[in-house]
Order: C-alpha cells, then structure tokens, then sequence
C-alpha cells in the first residue's frame, strides 16, 4: 500500500494495511506525512474558498442578481459603480485602443525624452550658474527632477566647492568639539582639524552658560 501524501510504500503490518482497506482510512508512512496532509497551507484555503464561491454562485445566482440590483439603484450603489469606472478608466481606454495609435504613443513619448534628457542637442545646449555667472554645456550640470530642463542651477564645480567648504565649516568644527568634549583629542587631531580653537571657545562658553 502507498502513502496517501508522498505516494511512497506504506511499512506498516499486513493487519493495519487490511483494517484501513476495510474502514476506508488512508495510511501514511510517518507522522510528519499526515501532519502535512491535515495542514492547511493559504494556498489550499484560497483553492477551497474558490469552490465554495463557484457553487454558491450557481446556487444563488437569482437571488444575487436580485440583491445586486436593489443595491445599484441606491446612491451608495450608484457611487460605488462611479467610482469603479473611474478607477478602471486607465486600462478600459488602453484596452479601447487600437496598436497602431499605441505604436504611435510609444515612440511620441520615447522621442519626447530622447529630446528632453539624452537629444541630438545637448552639446549645443547651454545653461547660466547661478554662483559663478558663466554659461557651461548643460552636460557640466547634474541630473535632477525637480527643474524643467531636468538639471541642477548650479555647475558642477560650484557644488563640489560648497560640498567642501561645508564640510570644512561645519562638520569639521562639530567632530572637534565632541571630540574635545569627550577628551579624546591628540596632536594629530588638532592638525587634521583647524578648528580645534574655535571648537574650544564655544565648549568653554557653553559650559559657562550651563553653570
């Protein structure tokens, strides 16, 4: 006799094998076969769900219909279907649409960006910065999504300028003084960050302030 789950051969006595024969009981050849054949995965819920929906459907179907339309006449019926043509507008009219006109969109839209980002173009095209005032290919501005042209105002050479006086301004001058806060400040800190004297004046007068 087989197992009723993994369909492997049944080591089980010849007594057992004719009293499930007799009874109509399947048989199993370990524990953990018929744990798995009792348990009931999402999978197998949303199978036997699907079933009982497609027989009570065929059962029911006059008094569903019935109840359908009572509720469509209501207005809480009416802005439910409002609200369903809305939310399948997108795909009715893609569905609506012939290939050609969608070949034809395609393209409009690839040419649009083409032209737009990556276009025959773009080494004619110049932009002003607005820090340094000069006119630069649009090619030494970077990419954003937030301007119409869909690039920075400033060039590149100007923001990696702020980016590095920033960093020497502020982030510099805070690592100094948690690290002079902490006491863990050595020679070599002290010549990496140029800062370390202003760092120390504005933790003196902080501490000043808190006594």
């Amino acid at each position: 006799m087989n197992c009723n789950h993994c369909g492997k051969k049944v080591n089980k006595t010849q007594g057992a094998i004719n009293r499930a024969l007799r009874e109509g009981k399947p048989m199993f050849c370990n524990k953990q076969c018929h744990w798995e054949s009792r348990r009931f995965t999402t999978e197998k819920k949303k199978a036997i769900k699907r079933e009982y929906d497609k027989e009570y459907r065929k059962k029911n179907f006059e008094r569903i219909k019935k109840r359908n339309q009572q509720y469509n006449k209501t207005e809480e019926g009416r802005a439910t279907q409002k609200r369903n043509r809305e939310n399948r507008k997108d795909k009715h009219l893609e569905y609506c649409r012939k290939p050609d006109q969608k070949e034809k969109t395609k393209k409009r839209d690839f040419e649009r960006y083409h032209q737009r980002n990556h276009g025959l173009d773009v080494f004619d095209r110049k932009k002003r910065c607005l820090v340094c005032e000069k006119e630069k290919s649009i090619l030494d501005f970077l990419y954003t999504s937030l301007t119409e042209d869909n690039r920075m105002y400033l060039c590149k050479e100007c923001e990696a300028y702020q980016n590095h006086m920033y960093s020497i301004n502020t982030k510099n001058t805070v690592t100094a003084i948690v690290m002079y806060s902490k006491g863990r400040l050595t020679r070599r800190d002290v010549l990496k960050y140029p800062e370390f004297v202003e760092a120390k004046k504005f933790y003196i007068l902080l501490k000043r302030e808190l006594q």
